[in-house]
């Protein structure tokens, strides 16, 4: 850190390194039953995990300025530039069911049942704007209360997997889009996530 200050202000400039560690986990289940006419049903289920890890350098400045005898602004921002890498672990299943009247039972038929596993790691690079801005009320000389406003920006989030299944569940295999030469597993584009809020601290 450089510190800087004058009548009234203060400001300190900082530069350092940044590491996030962050998890999704993306699980979704279709069922379609066929009860009129030969109590079939067709199941597909994704689950989707992703492990982020980047790290890399950080600068930023924040500053104080007085208003009056007890009260001052202060306002900070920082910006990271992170590289790293996401691991994937995701799975697709599907299969075609049959209903036994006798036993009131779903059985899977294995000859039309299937899954597909996904497992790559990705290179990323994220962006990170951290803003925030306060009034700060000096209470000692030591202790301050402070009420104000924080946002953290992330530019370039990797999204989760998905398995790209467009056939009619009706005229095809469930399995087919598994086996088919069509690469099915797809990555939507990279994502911007905000967080923002009020902020109160001592």
């Amino acid at each position: 850190t450089k510190a800087f200050s004058g009548s009234g202000w203060e400001a300190d400039l900082s530069g350092g390194v940044r590491r996030a560690i962050f998890n999704e986990h993306l699980s979704t289940t279709l069922e379609l039953v066929d009860e009129v006419y030969d109590l079939e049903k067709v199941t597909m289920a994704l689950d989707s995990k992703l492990n982020v890890s980047a790290i890399g350098p950080q600068v930023g400045i924040a500053g104080s300025y007085a208003l009056a005898n007890k009260l001052a602004l202060k306002a900070g921002a920082k910006v990271g530039l992170l590289f790293g890498t996401a691991q994937t672990d995701a799975t697709w299943e599907a299969g075609w069911w049959d209903y036994n009247p006798e036993t009131s039972e779903w059985i899977l038929d294995e000859d039309y049942a299937g899954d597909s596993q996904h497992e790559p790691t990705d290179a990323i690079r994220i962006t990170t704007y951290d803003l925030s801005a306060a009034l700060a009320y000096q209470i000692t000389e030591q202790w301050s209360v402070e009420a104000g406003y924080y946002a953290s920006i992330w530019k370039g989030v990797p999204s989760p997997y998905f398995f790209d299944y467009n056939e009619l569940w009706y005229n095809a295999e469930p399995v087919s889009g598994i086996n088919g030469e069509k690469p099915a597993w797809e990555q939507p584009e990279a994502r911007d996530v905000i967080v923002r809020g009020l902020t109160l601290g001592v």
